[in-house]
């Protein structure tokens, strides 16, 4: 069984995280987007500007996949993902975010 394989097992635990991860982060920017605005076009517009970036950017990580190390690919997005996310976390915890 491919299981079997500690490396494929860890890196299929760590991408099965990180995708609940990403699917729990729309249900967060919808319920949050809602709490502030309570607003359909608000909301619309959040989950537009969320898919679009991330559907280009699956074409530029898939060229640099063939191009550079997978894993390197991997590592580098989850981090930017980090850099862009960790901040919003910060304004929603401190009670300082702001839809505008």
């Amino acid at each position: 069984t491919v299981f079997a394989s500690s490396p494929f097992r860890n890196l299929w635990t760590a991408t099965t995280l990180s995708l609940l991860g990403d699917m729990f982060s729309y249900v967060a920017f919808a319920w949050l987007v809602l709490q502030l605005t309570g607003s359909g076009l608000a909301l619309g517009t959040v989950l537009v500007v969320q898919a679009v970036p991330r559907a280009l950017l699956m074409l530029v990580g898939g060229a640099l996949a063939d191009r550079i190390s997978p894993r390197l690919t991997m590592l580098g997005s989850m981090g930017l993902r980090t850099v862009v996310v960790a901040p919003l976390a910060v304004l929603v915890i401190t009670g300082h975010v702001q839809m505008w």
